[in-house]
């Protein structure tokens, strides 16, 4: 009964990193308002240091591997360098690269047509804050253009977590609406 119980609260936990981070993917969060990154340290910090597993979870690893591997959003993870170490199936299916693909490459392949300014916005306030929210427009292995929101965290002092997810369609909504509304008026 207490494996399940720890397994239960182990469960919510990830859960609570999960919402988190979809909750950031599906708003836009300016750098200068970063609550919404903050509770997401927080709550990657919380699941590490309550797991019941988390004599299993390497201490510099804050994000479990399932959550890693199995994750619906984009994940990678960088060295100070900017280089891709690992990249979850998810940013694969994003960026149209499989994730051997990835790996090894450059952060920037994630910001092809981000204005680079912007880009090195977000990096700056990361090495500065330990996290940062921006949103890039990225163009895919197949040359179709994707808009991705990018939430990153520093997790150690040589490693980066980075989330993306395409927010295209979601833009192109509210654009359309907004278009509609000056029409209407």
């Amino acid at each position: 009964k207490l494996g399940n119980k720890m397994n239960k609260e182990w469960a919510q936990q990830i859960e609570s990193v999960i919402q988190t981070l979809n909750a950031l993917t599906q708003q836009s969060v300016s750098i200068e308002n970063n609550d919404s990154l903050q509770r997401l340290n927080e709550s990657i910090q919380n699941f590490v240091e309550h797991s019941p597993y988390a004599n299993q979870i390497p201490r510099k690893d804050p994000i479990s591997q399932v959550y890693f591997d199995y994750a619906l959003t984009g994940i990678l993870e960088t060295d100070e360098n900017w280089q891709i170490l690992r990249a979850n199936q998810a940013s694969a299916s994003l960026s149209g690269y499989e994730t051997t693909q990835l790996a090894h490459q450059n952060l920037s392949i994630i910001a092809t047509l981000a204005e680079p300014e912007r880009y090195e916005k977000h990096l700056s306030f990361l090495l500065e804050q330990g996290i940062s929210q921006s949103s890039w427009h990225t163009e895919r292995k197949d040359g179709s253009v994707i808009i991705v929101d990018v939430a990153s965290i520093q997790i150690d002092e040589h490693r980066y977590i980075h989330v993306f997810d395409d927010v295209t369609d979601l833009r192109n909504a509210a654009e359309s609406m907004q278009l509609a509304v000056i029409r209407a008026e």
